[in-house]
C-alpha cells in the first residue's frame, strides 16, 4: 500500500530563527544556535550551554477559550502547528 504525503507548509521556530526563511539563511550563513544558558540559572549543572530559542515571547500565542497563558515551549508548539496554514493563507 502506496501513502502519499502533502505538505502544505513549513512551521520552524528554532535556535537560529523563528521562521523556516530566517533558520534557513541562519543555517546557509554558517551560524549556530548554541550559546550559554540564559532561561534559567545552569550553574549546578556541568553543562551551561544549549541551543535556545532566543527573543521568543510565549504571550504570543494564547488560548483565549481557556484565558491560559501557555509556557514558552507551549507556545513554540502551537506556533509551528500554525505556520502551514498562515503560510497558505488560512486562519
Amino acid at each position: 500500500m502506496t501513502r502519499r504525503v502533502v505538505v502544505t507548509g513549513i512551521g520552524m521556530i528554532t535556535p537560529l530563527g523563528h521562521n523556516a526563511a530566517d533558520t534557513w539563511e541562519a543555517i546557509k550563513a554558517g551560524k549556530s544556535g548554541i550559546g550559554p544558558i540564559t532561561l534559567f540559572d545552569a550553574s549546578s549543572f556541568d553543562v551551561c550551554i544549549a541551543a535556545e530559542v532566543k527573543d521568543w515571547d510565549p504571550t504570543v500565542i494564547r488560548r483565549a477559550k481557556r484565558g491560559a497563558n501557555p509556557t514558552h515551549y507551549q507556545s513554540s508548539l502551537l506556533a509551528r502547528a500554525g505556520k502551514p496554514s498562515q503560510m497558505r493563507g488560512w486562519r
